[in-house]
Formats: structure tokens, sequence, C-alpha cells
């Protein structure tokens, strides 16, 4: 992948939710229920700032605590005459800190629309 030139004149976004967080605030609006193993279900999250909104965000349980993923598609590949199936990212971030600090905002967010859809919620 090759590097994206960004004009002098650009600024980074400030944070919006604390000194910490790179990212502005994130709501959660829906939550889908669907449990197996990790996966707690899928959620549609809202960045008001951004105008924009997510849809089938999974949102996983483990003993590291609460993580969301962005959505993925899964497509067919074939390889030797066998097909198999991949997940691909429909949506990525530039650095991994920028995800881990969405997944953690979206977790906070989800975590407070449906509570009881988590084992420490019960």
């Amino acid at each position: 992948m090759q590097a994206i030139a960004i004009p002098s004149r650009y600024q980074p976004p400030q944070p919006l939710n604390g000194p910490q967080s790179p990212l502005p605030p994130i709501t959660c609006i829906a939550f889908r229920p669907q449990r197996s193993g990790s996966l707690r279900g899928f959620a549609t999250l809202h960045i008001p700032m951004w105008r924009c909104r997510i849809s089938n965000c999974a949102v996983f349980e483990n003993s590291n605590g609460i993580s969301v993923a962005m959505p993925v598609w899964k497509r067919e590949v074939t390889r030797e005459g066998e097909a198999t199936q991949q997940w691909q990212a429909i949506l990525e971030f530039d650095e991994p800190r920028l995800l881990r600090a969405f997944s953690d905002a979206a977790a906070i967010a989800v975590r407070a629309y449906a509570p009881t859809a988590f084992d420490g919620g019960r």
C-alpha cells in the first residue's frame, strides 16, 4: 500500500471527547443480539460529527472485555479449484491505534444501549 501525500496545510482533527481520544463521540442507535461464542450481536453506530451511520458492527465479549469490529463482507475465493470463504473489511482506519480507540468508544456506547447483552450486565 502506498503512502498518501498529505498537504502541509493539513491539521489533524483535535480530540472531541476527552484528551486521550482521537475520535469524536460515538452513539449506539441499534443493537441486534446474536450469541455465538464470543459474539454478542451487531450494532448500528452513529458518529454525529461526521453525520455517519455504520451498520453491522460485530460486538464481541471475552476475558479482555468488549470489542467492536468494523463491518465486513464475505467473499468466495477459488484456489486450485477449491472455493473458500474469506472476510474482507468494508471500512478501515489508517492506524491500529485509531481502530482501538474506535472499538473502545463503540464498546462504551453499545454497553450503554444494551447493558443486558453482556455477561457482566446480567
